[in-house]
């Protein structure tokens, strides 16, 4: 929508929970969180809403992402694994890597403007 609350478009239709979005640095894509396959996952689309396709493929649950400042890699907390860590991962679904390893929750991922490190809530004490 405008910045004035006009021209509101929807861009999901399914019976699925779709949330959690984000625009990329360029305005080109948004991040969002879904569980139109029975499962929360993050998904890509278009910024019209065209080209929807889903990044992370795992039984655990998978939210709060967060794109990096040059639009290479989504941060997002997953419970996959028996605990709710951190990853990143590449836009095309490859290149997962687990940043966390803590038996505590850490969730809410955001990205330091420079990109090379994150911060994150955590429960660890």
């Amino acid at each position: 929508m405008s910045l004035d609350g006009s021209a509101k478009q929807r861009i999901t239709n399914n019976d699925a929970s779709d949330g959690d979005a984000a625009w990329s640095p360029d305005g080109t894509q948004i991040v969002f969180v879904s569980d139109r396959d029975g499962n929360q996952e993050i998904y890509l689309m278009n910024a019209d809403g065209n080209g929807v396709s889903k990044v992370t493929n795992d039984s655990g649950a998978d939210f709060d992402s967060s794109w990096s400042p040059d639009g290479s890699t989504i941060a997002f907390a997953s419970n996959r694994n028996g605990s709710t860590d951190i990853y990143a991962i590449n836009l095309d679904g490859t290149g997962i890597m687990r940043l966390t390893l803590n038996e505590s929750t850490e969730e809410v991922p955001s990205w330091k403007a420079s990109g090379f490190q994150l911060v994150f809530l955590s429960h660890r004490d």
